[in-house]
């Protein structure tokens, strides 16, 4: 059976209405918090049903993904989620999507097509735009990029993430992994509703456009195999273009 990691940070009194609203295993979950603050917080606020255990991690997103991992055991099939989804939905085969209302069969499904595959890493489609979603294959397993916010991965402790790449951490999870198992697993029809920089999580805007032009300028110089291009938004955030696979 697999567990579910949520990383979260000052969003005790939004959570509960959104990831942990969705239909998951409660039984499952694991929530990382990143000190015992945090952690009076959460467990003040959160009904007991919603969680099986609150963890005291640490700080900084790319930080606390590597606790995750040292935390379970190695070969555990683990899905992390971010702590503000709204939704997780599937391309609905024509012009929109609807809401995935079974995610434990979704994540069971996920876990069986990744050990067949022999890789190590699933991930969904990165926008939950579904003229994009209709022009991409069902499933792939080149270079594609896996989206932090819900991924699943048979866990591996030798994939440890650079505190330099904070906040594009999920672009060296994607590279570590594909290199390793010479794929990723990536379910084009699968995307997921949320609203960009909400209030609270692991950093504000300004601190977030800092960091993505550091995250990226480390990813082209250390992975020039992986990474193509660099480029910066209209929003001020610096972003990458992953090379082929």
């Amino acid at each position: 059976m697999y567990k579910i990691a949520i990383p979260t940070y000052n969003r005790y009194n939004s959570i509960l209405e959104k990831t942990l609203a969705l239909p998951l295993n409660h039984e499952l979950v694991y929530i990382f918090v990143a000190n015992k603050e945090e952690y009076d917080n959460y467990e003040k606020t959160l009904p007991k049903d919603k969680y099986n255990k609150i963890i005291i991690g640490e700080l900084g997103i790319t930080n606390q993904r590597n606790f995750i991992r040292n935390y379970f055991d190695e070969g555990d099939c683990v899905v992390s989620i971010d702590d503000d989804i709204e939704r997780v939905v599937k391309w609905d085969g024509n012009k929109g999507h609807t809401t995935v209302d079974n995610l434990h069969q979704l994540f069971i499904l996920s876990f069986e097509h990744l050990l067949r595959e022999n890789l190590n890493l699933w991930g969904i489609n990165c926008v939950a735009n579904p003229f994009f979603m209709a022009g991409q294959k069902e499933y792939s397993r080149n270079l594609k990029f896996c989206v932090g916010c819900i991924f699943g991965f048979i866990n591996d402790k030798s994939i440890m993430l650079s505190p330099t790449c904070e906040g594009k951490e999920d672009y060296e999870n994607t590279i570590l992994s594909y290199s390793k198992c010479g794929g990723v697993l990536r379910m084009n029809w699968i995307s997921v509703k949320q609203k960009p920089f909400n209030i609270g999580g692991l950093g504000g805007l300004q601190e977030r456009i800092l960091s993505s032009r550091t995250s990226a300028r480390y990813l082209i110089d250390t992975y020039p195999n992986y990474v193509s291009s660099i480029f910066t938004r209209k929003n001020g955030m610096t972003e990458i273009r992953l090379k082929r696979g």
